[in-house]
Order: C-alpha cells, then structure tokens, then sequence
C-alpha cells in the first residue's frame, strides 16, 4: 500500500478530478508520486486528467512514462493503462475489451464497474451499461463526488426510449447533486422528451442560476432542450427555448459576450432557428480566430448544405475529410457525415457515420436530437446503424 501522505495526495487528487478541475487534479497526483514513487495508480490518473482537458499530446507522454514502467503494475493497472492507450487512440472495441479486463482483474471495484459502464455507453451497449451501472451506488464512498454517473445511466436509458426511467434517475440526480449543471441537463432532456413542456420552462429558468459544471454551462443546457423538443415534435417550444437562450446572451455583460463559448452557443441557435446569415457571420469569425476547429469548420458546411450551396458545402466536406492530425476521434467524419444528409445523398452519409464510429466516434453522439442527422431519422440504414449492441 502507498504511504498515508501519498495516499491523501490522491484522494485529493480524485476529488478535484470529479469537479473538473483538472489542472490542481494533477498537482495533487504528483504529490502523491512524490510522496511515494511506487504508488502507480496517480500516474495513471494524471493521463486521464490531461486526456479529460483536451492535453492529448501530454496524454500521450503521460501514458509512455507509464509504458516503460509496465512491469511495475498490477493486472489492473495494465488493464487501465490500456484502456486508456486505446480510448486515446479512438480504438473504441480495444477500450472496451481492456475495460472487462479491469473488471475481471478487480471484480468488486466500483471504479472498474464504472469505467466499464462508461465505454459500454460509448460502443452503443445501452442495456450492458446500465445492467453494470444500476448494481453500484452513487452514493457511496467510491461513487461519491461522481456527478457524471447520473448522465451515464440517463443517457443509456435516454437511448433506449425509457424516458420516464430516465427521469427518475435524473431526479434521483437532482436530489444527491442539487446545484450540479450536469444533473440538471439530464432532468431537462428526459422532461423535452415526455412533452412536460411546464415544467420544462421551470428548470431552465432555474439552470441559469446555478454555477457552470464541468463542461456543462447554461447555454448547453438550452442547446440540448431545445435539440430535444424539436425531436419529439415540439417545433414551437424548441423555438422558444432558443429564443430565450439568444436573450439570456445577449443580456450578459459584453466581456463575457464576447467569450468564444458563447459566441458559439448563439452560432448553433442561430443556425437552429434558420438564421443562417446570422450563423454563418459569427461561424466565419470563430473560424478566423481558430481554423482549426473541427466543430466550426462542420457547423459552417452544414450552414452551407442547409442554404443550398451545393458547391461550397463540398468544398469544406473535402477539407474535412483530408485532416490527418491525431486524436480527431472520427469527429471530422460525423460532421462530413452531417454535410452529405443536409445535401440529401443519405447512402453516403450512413457510409461516413460507420467511418466515424469505426475511428472512435461515441455511438451516443448518434443521437435522435442531432439536426446534423434530421434527415436520416426515417431512413432504414440509419436506424439500423443506431440499433444498440448486445
């Protein structure tokens, strides 16, 4: 076992990891390698801190350190290791076959159930993550702190249509984590998906008092109810979810504004609510800045797609498609994928879907709220795509 000093260097560690604050979660977890240089577990933790920031590259260096020094884990440890290697590489079935391993190496760990339960969700395996998630206790000592266990098992059951059974858990959410964003986004989107339009407008109104969570901020839980409603046939109430969300930007101070997040919430409003002049103004500025974002570039093509400029669309479908940098994850290809369903061609769009759940896409990102995919809801190779995983 680790010393007492190591050991609550990473406790600590693990709970500025699971408030998002990843940078002092790091910190933590160093102390705790130097306070005990046989403890390997913090190294671990330190890679998937960094791949949870979006530090890729440092990641990788994080998890080569670990790789020189395999023969000094545990089968646990090396099942973990490798889970990461291949979630970082976008090589989804290795994650998944190295998290079963974490599970057989350690069969009553909450920590390897849970990361199991995550990479089901991941490969579209609605019923095994829930089958795994629904034995442990949120509650729990070895749970408690993890918010994102509530959108894990909502999201699964979300999926699968099990709407009302979403929403229980997200109260149940709700009730553990009573200021966590993240809960309330997942209490919202089962609520647009049952029509509870009354007491939609009463936990938005609410969502924006509480502080942002993570990666999820009041704009996103706009964006996401709005994306709801408008999949289950509440046209008029997603447009008054988007409207309420372009007043609440523009009633913030101008600095915060100005701020990129949510300049590119008002881009996806605007690009929701047909505004496409709008949209692609502000996209075009997001892309001068930074061209190298895979989310604008796809946004724009798809404004492109949706305004009929066939020519233009294609241009950027094809820039897309010659991106050769690591870590895109297929990111790039679902939204090639989402320019060739706003252009009609359905065959090729399905064809770049697989492509992208091939290199590491999420099966959940396939979602029935995703306008990129509006067109293909009534399409028998998309629907067959989305079919969950046994």
């Amino acid at each position: 076992p680790p010393t007492y000093e190591a050991y609550r260097e990473y406790r600590t560690g693990e709970e500025h990891f699971y408030a998002f604050q990843w940078d002092s979660a790091v910190a933590h977890f160093r102390g705790a390698i130097r306070a005990d240089t046989a403890f390997m577990f913090p190294r671990l933790r330190i890679a998937g801190a960094l791949n949870n920031a979006g530090a890729y590259a440092s990641a990788d260096s994080a998890l080569r350190t670990i790789e020189a020094l395999r023969s000094r884990l545990t089968p646990f440890e090396e099942a973990y290791a490798n889970y990461q290697r291949a979630n970082l590489g976008g090589d989804l079935p290795a994650t998944y076959a190295a998290a079963q391993r974490m599970s057989r190496a350690a069969p009553i760990s909450a920590f390897a159930a849970y990361y199991y339960g995550l990479i089901c969700r991941a490969v579209g395996r609605w019923a095994e993550a829930l089958e795994i998630l629904d034995r442990l206790d949120p509650e729990g000592p070895m749970l408690r702190g993890r918010v994102y266990y509530y959108e894990y098992v909502t999201s699964a059951r979300h999926m699968l249509g099990e709407h009302r059974r979403e929403l229980r858990a997200a109260e149940r959410g709700r009730r553990q984590y009573p200021d966590r964003m993240t809960v309330r986004a997942a209490e919202l989107r089962a609520l647009a998906a049952l029509g509870r339009l009354d007491d939609v407008r009463r936990l938005l109104a609410d969502a924006t008092t509480l502080p942002p969570d993570g990666g999820t901020s009041p704009n996103d839980v706009f964006l996401t109810t709005a994306r709801e409603l408008r999949a289950h046939e509440n046209p008029g109430a997603a447009r008054e979810v988007l409207e309420s969300l372009l007043a609440w930007i523009a009633g913030r101070p101008e600095g915060e504004a100005r701020a990129v997040g949510l300049r590119w919430a008002r881009a996806q409003a605007l690009a929701l609510l047909g505004r496409f002049d709008e949209a692609q103004g502000l996209v075009d500025s997001l892309l001068a800045e930074r061209p190298d974002v895979v989310e604008y570039l796809g946004q724009r093509g798809m404004i492109a797609a949706f305004r009929g400029d066939r020519a233009a669309a294609q241009v950027i479908s094809d820039s897309l498609g010659r991106l050769q940098r690591p870590y895109l994850r297929g990111a790039h290809t679902a939204w090639r994928a989402g320019i060739a369903a706003a252009l009609g061609d359905r065959p090729r769009a399905v064809q770049l879907l697989a492509e992208a759940l091939a290199t590491g896409y999420s099966a959940f990102y396939i979602s029935d709220a995703d306008e990129r995919f509006e067109s293909l809801r009534d399409y028998p190779p998309f629907q067959q795509l989305r079919r969950p995983r046994s």
